[in-house]
């Protein structure tokens, strides 16, 4: 598809991805846009992604049996992987996360009952939610904050968990009101919005964030971004920025305020 004026990247994906999840309803996690944007085989990346959970028995133990990819959509799954057959690739990189988040800030997040405003920036198709809730979260506000399209897919997707607010991204929208610990995680979202959208993220109303870019996206240095921004908040935040060791097309932003 061609770009309409004044349209984005991310719009004229969004347009591709409704007309494949519309038109095949039991399989739309197969189509062609859906994987590249959503639901990526990435085969090499999954086996290192694979590496690294063999050799933490707390995920291999614990996680893993409970967050098995139910059959919605029909998803990719990646058995030479998983030690049941059960988890798509992209199950298996947010399992990969859990630890790092567990060692940066301290806790589970779903075991967390001070966590009191969880947001999502770019949901994917409910993925992430759907591991939290599986582990037992229970946030008192949970946000995603996604394209309107995209959020049909979500709401599809999780639509047996009933706490779970959806809005579109304006500054008023995504800053928690009378909360003492709000949590934000930006995987691989905010790196993909043009310059005059970011603007619209709230990132000092936030106490934790977890945040995963690439270096580059439509034209925008995304490393620089992050690394003006980590100079912008650095005597309010203890800030990490480094280059993950296992994608090493991304890098995590992990902050914590002071």
């Amino acid at each position: 598809m061609e770009r309409r004026n004044g349209e984005t990247q991310w719009d004229v994906m969004q347009r591709q991805i409704m007309e494949e999840f519309r038109s095949k309803p039991d399989r739309w996690l197969q189509q062609r846009q859906i994987r590249r944007c959503l639901h990526p085989r990435q085969e090499e990346q999954t086996l290192e992604y694979w590496e690294m959970i063999q050799q933490d028995e707390w995920l291999m133990q614990e996680i893993l049996p409970k967050i098995g990819d139910p059959p919605i959509g029909t998803p990719l799954l990646h058995r030479q992987f998983s030690p049941t057959g059960l988890h798509s690739p992209l199950t298996l990189q947010h399992a990969y996360y859990l630890p790092m988040m567990k060692e940066y800030f301290g806790f589970n997040l779903w075991e967390n009952p001070d966590i009191d405003y969880f947001l999502e920036i770019g949901g994917g198709y409910g993925n992430f939610a759907r591991i939290m809730r599986t582990l037992g979260s229970n946030f008192p506000e949970h946000v995603i904050c996604d394209l309107p399209g995209i959020q049909e897919i979500q709401k599809t997707y999780l639509a047996k968990y009933d706490n779970i607010k959806y809005t579109l991204l304006n500054e008023r929208s995504i800053t928690p009101r009378n909360k003492q610990n709000p949590f934000m995680m930006a995987t691989h979202s905010i790196n993909e919005m043009p310059m005059r959208d970011r603007r619209k993220v709230p990132y000092r109303s936030y106490k934790y964030m977890f945040i995963i870019h690439n270096e580059k996206f439509d034209g925008v240095d995304n490393f620089g971004y992050f690394n003006d921004l980590r100079e912008e908040l650095k005597n309010e935040y203890n800030i990490e920025h480094w280059r993950d060791e296992t994608y090493r097309k991304s890098w995590n932003w992990i902050a914590i305020k002071k």
